[in-house]
C-alpha cells in the first residue's frame, strides 16, 4: 500500500509553479492558515464519519475480535487517509 503514497509523491517534482509566484518570497499569514484549518478540519471529520459508517453498516465490521474484519478496516482507513492526503496536496494553493 505504501507504493500508492510514493507514486503520488513522485509527481510533485514535475509541478509547474507560475514564475510570478516564484518571483518573490511568499509570506504565510495567520488568516490563510486558519482558513485552511476551518475548511479542511470539518471536511476531514465528515470523511472519517462516512468511512466509519461504511465499515460499520455496509461491510458489517462491528467486532474488534474479528481479525479479518479488523484488517479490512485498517485497509479502508489507510486508503482513505492516503486518498484524502493526496487530494489536499494536489488541490491546495
Amino acid at each position: 500500500m505504501e507504493i500508492l503514497y510514493e507514486l503520488s509523491q513522485a509527481t510533485l517534482p514535475f509541478d509547474h509553479v507560475g514564475t510570478d509566484f516564484l518571483a518573490k518570497p511568499q509570506k504565510w499569514t495567520t488568516f490563510d492558515l486558519l482558513r485552511f484549518i476551518a475548511i479542511i478540519g470539518p471536511i476531514s471529520t465528515i470523511i472519517d464519519m462516512i468511512t466509519l459508517c461504511l465499515n460499520y453498516f455496509f461491510y458489517n465490521l462491528r467486532d474488534g475480535n474479528d481479525v479479518v474484519g479488523m484488517r479490512m478496516f485498517q485497509a479502508h482507513w489507510f486508503l482513505k487517509g492516503v486518498t484524502t492526503q493526496k487530494i489536499i496536496q494536489h488541490t491546495s494553493d
